[in-house]
């Protein structure tokens, strides 16, 4: 959005008012403050000194650009003894609403915004991707596919991996772990230490081991007594 066009439509939303950009209380301000509004920026407070020639216009820069500084004639004839003739284009436009526009009405706004018109740069033409032709969408497609394999046989490779590993393990203890949990479980309906004599080397992890300490603490005990 060009700053004229804001301008134009910023007058919509808030009620013009000379001598600030934007006041919050009454929703009104000048030329500045509506393409400000327009444009979806919000005003704050602001802390620390400000230099008085800034304080009309501050932070407009920020918002439009750097050429809003540039100096340029100012169009209309007000006296050289009150006025400089070579003004910031910012300065400008709130030199012209505020007196112009508001006080001695000569001006209006729609004029306004046409002179801003003819100093603002023009718009910038964005420059669109091209459309993906067919031959590059089946390299696309290729590709995905291709991406898709290679994923199918790295989980093949991993569930087969992990197939050997449990199966060596399980021949290195000589007992399934369905088994072994049957046999813990017998263990402790038993009381006795046939877990501990037969399986010192695997200890069980599941809850049976929890649960058969105390009992076979309390069978020690008595054992030594």
């Amino acid at each position: 959005m060009k700053l004229s066009e804001a301008i134009l439509l910023g007058s919509t939303v808030m009620a013009p008012r000379a001598g600030g950009q934007h006041f919050s209380e009454t929703q009104e301000g000048c030329a500045l403050g509506m393409a400000a509004v327009a444009r979806g920026c919000t005003f704050r407070p602001v802390r620390g000194p400000v230099d008085d020639r800034e304080r009309r216009t501050l932070g407009v820069e920020g918002v439009w650009g750097n050429w809003v500084l540039e100096q340029v004639d100012r169009p209309c004839n007000c006296w050289r003894i009150w006025i400089r003739r070579r003004m910031r284009i910012k300065e400008v436009i709130a030199h012209l609403f505020d007196y112009h526009v508001m006080d001695k009405k000569n001006w209006t706004l729609e004029q306004l915004a046409a002179w801003v018109e003819t100093v603002e740069p023009q718009r910038v033409q964005f420059v669109t991707a091209p459309r993906f032709k067919p031959q590059t969408r089946e390299l696309l497609a290729r590709e995905l596919q291709r991406m898709k394999q290679e994923a199918d046989e790295w989980q093949a490779v991993r569930e087969a991996f992990e197939a050997q590993h449990a199966s060596r393990r399980q021949r290195r203890t000589g007992v399934s772990p369905s088994s072994y949990h049957r046999a813990c479980s017998e263990a402790r309906r038993l009381g006795t230490l046939w877990l501990e004599a037969n399986f010192s080397s695997r200890p069980c992890r599941c809850v049976c081991e929890q649960s058969d300490r105390p009992r076979e603490a309390a069978m020690r005990r008595g054992s030594t007594q």
